[in-house]
C-alpha cells in the first residue's frame, strides 16, 4: 500500500526555501507586554487537541490589541528559531516560535458553514543540517530554512519514520508539519512544550510533479493543497 505521507518533488533538486504557516482556532489566553504579545490558540487535528502560541513582535504587536479570549481567529506567520541561555547562564537551549505576520477574526456564523474551523499547518522547505535522533520510535532532524542558515527542528513518528530513516546532511526536503503541545507540572509550576511534528514529507529526488495522492478521489495535489491525512500526532519525549 502506498504511503500517502510522501510528497514527490521536482527533478531539478533546487532548494526553494520556504517558511510559512497558518494557525486557526479559538483563543484561550492573551498576554500583552510593552513590546510584544503572546496569544495561545486551541486547535484540533481530528481527535487531537493542541494549544500552540503565536508571538506578535515589533510593529505587529499592535495586531493583538483587539484580540480577546474566546475569539475565533486565523493567524498567518512563520517559524523563528533562536537560542536561549538558562537562568544560571551555564548553557544554551534551542527554541523555535511561531511568529505572527497577520491575523483576522472569524465570524462564528461563517464558521458554522465550513468544516475548516481549525488548522495547524507549517510549510517548510530547506536543507537537512543534522540528524539528531534516529531510532524506531522517532527521527529528529534540523532543517536550514533560509539563506541566513536559520534552523528548525522537526520530529517524525509512525509511518513517516520509514520515509526519513535514511536522511543525511545536505538532503533537500519539504515538510508540512504541525505544532503539537504537551504540559508538564513540577513544583506547582506548569510549563508548555511545543514540538514541530511532520505530517507530510517531500523527497526532492523523487519522480517529478506527481504530488500527493488523495486516497478518496485519486487526485494528485501539490504541497500547498495537501491535507494532513493520517499523520502522527505525538509529543517528543
Amino acid at each position: 500500500m502506498e504511503n500517502t505521507n510522501m510528497i514527490t518533488g521536482n527533478e531539478n533538486n533546487i532548494v526553494n526555501f520556504k517558511d510559512e504557516g497558518i494557525i486557526k482556532g479559538v483563543i484561550t489566553n492573551v498576554r500583552k507586554y510593552d513590546t510584544f504579545a503572546v496569544v495561545q490558540i486551541y486547535t484540533r487535528n481530528g481527535k487531537n487537541a493542541n494549544f500552540p502560541s503565536a508571538f506578535f513582535f515589533g510593529e505587529n504587536a499592535c495586531l493583538a490589541d483587539e484580540l480577546n479570549k474566546n475569539d475565533n481567529v486565523e493567524i498567518h506567520g512563520r517559524l523563528e528559531p533562536y537560542a536561549k541561555r538558562n537562568r544560571l547562564g551555564t548553557g544554551i537551549s534551542f527554541r523555535q516560535s511561531f511568529v505572527a505576520d497577520a491575523v483576522k477574526k472569524i465570524d462564528t456564523n461563517i464558521l458554522s458553514l465550513t468544516s475548516h474551523t481549525y488548522e495547524n499547518a507549517i510549510m517548510l522547505s530547506g536543507i537537512v543540517d543534522r540528524i539528531l535522533l534516529n531510532n524506531d520510535k522517532v527521527v529528529l532532524f534540523s532543517l536550514i530554512i533560509g539563506n541566513d542558515h536559520q534552523r528548525v527542528r522537526i520530529a517524525c513518528y509512525g509511518r513517516n519514520i520509514e520515509l526519513v530513516k535514511d536522511l543525511k546532511n545536505g538532503d533537500t526536503i519539504s515538510v508540512i508539519a504541525s505544532l503539537q503541545t504537551s504540559f508538564n507540572t513540577y513544583n506547582d509550576r506548569t510549563t508548555k512544550r511545543e514540538t514541530l511534528v511532520a505530517q507530510k514529507i517531500l523527497i526532492q529526488n523523487a519522480p517529478a510533479n506527481e504530488g500527493i495522492e488523495n486516497t478518496e478521489t485519486g487526485e494528485k495535489v501539490g504541497i500547498e493543497d495537501a491535507d494532513f491525512g493520517n499523520g502522527s500526532d505525538k509529543e517528543l519525549a
